[in-house]
């Protein structure tokens, strides 16, 4: 396995590199594209399941994002034994 042949890479960007800033905000808008839906989807779907009101399902969807944003911060920050 030491043998990695570096020729044939696709990378666009090694590990210390820093892509120009329009790059990085499109990736960036892609990337909370991509995680918007997972994170409100399932409090939506509760929400209709059990019937709940607009402004609890709302609540519910707010909670989730705030549930969410603190367990980012917990990971990429390092408290003891937890986050990187």
């Amino acid at each position: 396995m030491s043998d990695i042949n570096h020729a044939g890479s696709d990378l666009i960007f090694e590990l210390e590199d820093r892509p120009p800033f329009h790059q990085a905000l499109v990736g960036a808008i892609t990337h909370l594209l991509a995680i918007f839906v997972p994170m409100v989807t399932p409090a939506l779907i509760v929400g209709a399941a059990l019937q709940l009101s607009a402004e609890t399902t709302a609540y519910l969807v707010s909670m989730a994002m705030i549930a969410s944003g603190i367990g980012t911060w917990l990971q990429v920050n390092r408290y003891g034994i937890v986050g990187s």
